[in-house]
């Protein structure tokens, strides 16, 4: 996305990977669980992180993921 510098997207065919950059924290969004992982083990060969779960508030914003119907709200 050109207008947002903090958001990167990974395509590869169908699949995709956004991870959004907000000072210490990477929310990362995609609609495959396998390109999911790739990118937590690439990110942490390169740093050192630690997964704090699924995303709940960001920005002071409540998250609320439905993964029966694929939803985030």
């Amino acid at each position: 996305l050109k207008s947002e510098p903090n958001i990167y997207v990974r395509k590869a065919k169908s699949n995709f990977v956004i991870i959004g950059v907000y000072v210490d924290d990477l929310p990362l969004i995609s609609n495959s669980k396998s390109n999911l992982t790739i990118a937590k083990k690439e990110l942490a060969y390169i740093f050192p992180i630690t997964y704090l779960g699924p995303l709940t508030h960001s920005l002071g914003i409540k998250i609320t993921q439905n993964r029966t119907n694929h939803a985030i709200s």
